[in-house]
């Protein structure tokens, strides 16, 4: 069963002097989430963090029950949106308010997710990246009837405008959805002022690289100010830990099996690869070589002889020439200087640069 590692970080952006976004990360409530505010600067910030005092509030009672855990998501946004317009009712001066809400709450291998509104919620598994979530907007409305491209959408001035809110109604339509956790698993919550600034591909590429959540997630939030940085800026990574070890040094930070790969495996480190096939031999220099082992796949050392425990399988990634190689195969050979992998019908051994004569 895997342990989640959570971490947010939100930014006012390079346009904005105050921040109307706001977010939870409680990894021991089993809960994160993220709320973009709307209705002026003062009315847009309340209306963020009455969203995630309710959403803290029920998942705190819940106590990240299982068999609670859809229960508490939509407890979460039926009072999230009855403490907004019970505040506009106190406060007619921020008649209007409201905001976009995802709410991710995990327990065990199982997720439940609620979304409103055009902030998203991301899957990154086995190197793919997958939008959760569909916007509630105009552009994404007239993207679906076939009037705009994505790209177009993507650009069109009427992309800020959404057609669902928390705290706008009291009939609150929340778009669902439950599924599995594997070891590995990072999701992504975040604003629109992140997905407005910088592409999907962008972000997978972060995610990609073998940084703790904290570096992730600053590093999104710069590639969007450098894009421009127009709007509040909020992520919110969760990550089930590989090895199951909250801490873990290797899940944290590197994304690597090290448990089970004798070899040294460093994400700067310089390696040469040779490339077996049908008698012939190729090498080549590469570098940012990661190792992951694939959920649900054997792991541990292959054992010889009998017995019948299969070879561990695992996720080889490495650039060469500047291109990016990604492989899947079984261990064949593992030793401090050397690893060796079946892979696609050839033989791939990695050699440290240090242990190259």
């Amino acid at each position: 069963m895997p342990q989640m590692a959570c971490f947010g970080l939100s930014d006012c952006g390079r346009k904005r002097l105050n921040n109307e976004d706001a977010f939870l990360a409680r990894e021991d409530l089993g809960v994160v989430a993220v709320a973009d505010g709307m209705g002026g600067a003062a009315a847009g910030e309340v209306a963020g963090h009455l969203f995630i005092e309710a959403a803290l509030d029920e998942f705190s009672k819940a106590r990240a029950d299982e068999k609670d855990l859809s229960g508490a998501v939509g407890r979460s946004f039926e009072r999230g949106n009855s403490m907004i317009l019970a505040h506009v009712k106190d406060n007619p001066s921020h008649r209007g308010m409201g905001c976009t809400a995802e709410i991710l709450g995990f327990s065990g291998d199982r997720y439940s997710l609620g979304h409103v509104g055009d902030s998203r919620t991301y899957l990154y598994r086995n190197g793919r990246l997958v939008q959760l979530t569909k916007d509630h907007s105009f552009v994404q409305q007239k993207v679906d009837q076939g009037f705009l491209t994505e790209s177009e959408a993507g650009r069109h001035p009427l992309r800020s405008i959404i057609l669902r809110a928390v705290g706008v109604s009291q009939d609150l339509n929340v778009d669902r959805s439950e599924g599995e956790i594997l070891p590995g698993d990072l999701f992504l919550l975040c604003s629109d002022g992140l997905t407005d600034m910088i592409e999907d591909c962008s972000i997978s590429a972060v995610l990609e690289l073998p940084l703790d959540l904290v570096r992730k997630s600053q590093k999104l939030i710069d590639l969007a100010n450098s894009a421009g940085g127009n709007d509040n800026i909020t992520v919110v990574l969760s990550e089930a830990l590989a090895c199951g070890r909250r801490g873990c040094s290797s899940c944290l930070n590197m994304g690597v099996d090290t448990m089970s790969i004798k070899m040294p495996v460093k994400f700067h480190g310089s390696y040469r690869v040779v490339i077996r096939h049908g008698g012939f031999e190729r090498r080549e220099t590469c570098q940012k070589l990661s190792v992951v082992g694939l959920p649900g796949k054997p792991q541990g050392q292959p054992q010889e002889g009998s017995g019948g425990t299969e070879s561990p399988t695992y996720q080889i990634t490495y650039y060469t020439f500047g291109c990016k190689r990604m492989l899947e195969g079984t261990l064949k050979d593992d030793r401090e200087d050397k690893a060796v992998f079946d892979a696609q019908g050839k033989e791939y051994e990695f050699t440290p640069s240090e242990h190259i004569c």
